[in-house]
């Protein structure tokens, strides 16, 4: 006769923690290069295309602004995060050797 109590379980063994570790890691440096390829791109019209005056101004403000809130946002969040998910597999692995 089964258990009443429905209960999943899941197990997540250290190469899937692994592979979504490195997942994050990857994830956040392509976000890294897209977000320094958006602000190279904002340089370069400004640069290259002779703007100037205040839409010239305003782009090179915007360009700054932009690298200066996003570079290394998103890679320091994926490490952070990857850090986290190794910690978590941590902290259940010595519950489960108080359990067993």
């Amino acid at each position: 006769m089964g258990c009443p109590l429905g209960k999943d379980i899941v197990v997540i063994d250290d190469n899937y923690t692994g592979q979504e570790k490195q997942n994050y890691l990857v994830a956040g440096q392509k976000m890294n290069e897209v977000i320094t390829e958006y602000v190279s791109i904002l340089r370069k019209v400004v640069e290259e295309e002779g703007l100037s005056g205040k839409t010239a101004q305003k782009l090179s403000k915007f360009a700054d602004l932009a690298e200066s809130l996003l570079k290394d946002t998103i890679l320091n969040w994926s490490t952070q995060t990857a850090g986290q998910m190794e910690q978590y597999v941590a902290e259940i692995d010595n519950a489960d050797r108080e359990i067993y």
